[in-house]
């Protein structure tokens, strides 16, 4: 889970939709090694079937993510939007989520993206992180709170 939280990028995004904001983020994680071509489609037919808008206090939020065949390095591409795009809930229930964060997993281990998820989800109902990450784009904070929750 080290790697995941070592690989970090953030990106501002300034994109009409999920596609383009998806095709960004996925571009980014190849580049950096992070990911194989053919990410986007894979993160696309992913985000499809699974749907991963959250509704979070403060800033909704987005986490896709593709299979594990598609990771060279675990990481994280975080994308600030400039304006919410829409996502679909995860689970379906409570309606179109208007994600102005986007937090897209390279993973290789389906176990990380559980322990990921059970340590982001307390960064969920923490307002004032998700708005000083948004505000200043630096992750240093989201990464020593997640650090200490995964540990």
């Amino acid at each position: 889970m080290t790697d995941l939280l070592s690989n970090i990028q953030v990106l501002n995004i300034c994109k009409p939709t999920r596609e383009a904001v998806l095709q960004d983020l996925s571009d980014a994680a190849i580049r950096a090694g992070f990911a194989k071509p053919g990410f986007y489609e894979a993160i696309i037919q992913r985000e499809d079937a699974y749907p991963t808008g959250l509704h979070t206090p403060g800033f909704e939020i987005a986490i896709p993510h593709a299979d594990a065949e598609w990771t060279v390095e675990p990481s994280l591409t975080i994308g600030v939007l400039k304006e919410p795009v829409i996502f679909q809930p995860m689970g379906g229930e409570g309606g179109e989520v208007q994600a102005k964060l986007v937090f897209m997993l390279t993973i290789k281990d389906p176990s990380e993206h559980l322990d990921f998820l059970k340590a982001f989800s307390s960064l969920m109902e923490d307002t004032k992180i998700l708005v000083d990450f948004a505000e200043s784009g630096d992750p240093a904070i989201l990464v020593e709170k997640l650090k200490s929750k995964m540990q």
